[in-house]
């Protein structure tokens, strides 16, 4: 998932540079050959934010798998009314570091779930003939309005990246100590 979010800032930064300099030379290229620039670039934005949109989609769902396997860890373990604590002190630390972990991780997921502001692209509303004289004027505004909802919809991705990869390691260790403890009779 890093490896993603890090191809889709390298394409976004690509598609800035080349949009920068379309912006700073508007004499030295052609209108013909800006808004085909434009035009380009704007199709490369919607490719990155529909990446971008899918990989929320697939966050979003495996955040609801761990959750979903962190409720049935708990089903499982204490589904006997047996709350197996063992009698030796470091018997008890471990069982109630596995149970924080595990409540942990859960609190993570939970948090990583929560609905969150998806800035959208309205494309309609920019490309309106009378708010611009021009079609690489509309373009221009097309393309920075794509462009901010990018770097906000990153960072919004990244956060509920880290709540997944949180939430999964916590889930991971916390659920493997109580697992052991409770095999080994706790």
């Amino acid at each position: 998932m890093a490896t993603e979010v890090n191809d889709m800032k390298a394409s976004l930064k690509n598609v800035e540079e080349i949009f920068q300099n379309t912006e700073q030379t508007p004499l030295f290229v052609g209108a013909d050959n800006r808004v085909d620039i434009l035009e380009l670039a704007l199709e490369e934005l919607r490719i990155i934010y529909g990446r971008l949109d899918d990989s929320l989609a697939t966050v979003k769902l495996r955040i609801l798998t761990f959750l979903g396997a962190g409720m049935a860890l708990l089903s499982y373990l204490y589904s006997g009314n047996d709350l197996f604590i063992p009698d030796e002190t470091y018997g008890k630390v471990f069982y109630f570091l596995g149970l924080g972990l595990v409540v942990s991780a859960i609190g993570f997921l939970l948090r990583g779930l929560r609905t969150m502001s998806w800035s959208v692209p309205i494309e309609s509303k920019l490309t309106k003939i009378h708010t611009h004289k021009t079609k690489a004027e509309a373009l221009d505004a097309l393309v920075e309005e794509y462009i901010e909802c990018m770097v906000a919809n990153i960072a919004r991705y990244e956060n509920k990246v880290t709540h997944l990869n949180s939430g999964f390691f916590q889930l991971l260790c916390g659920g493997t100590l109580l697992l052991v403890i409770k095999s080994i009779g706790g």
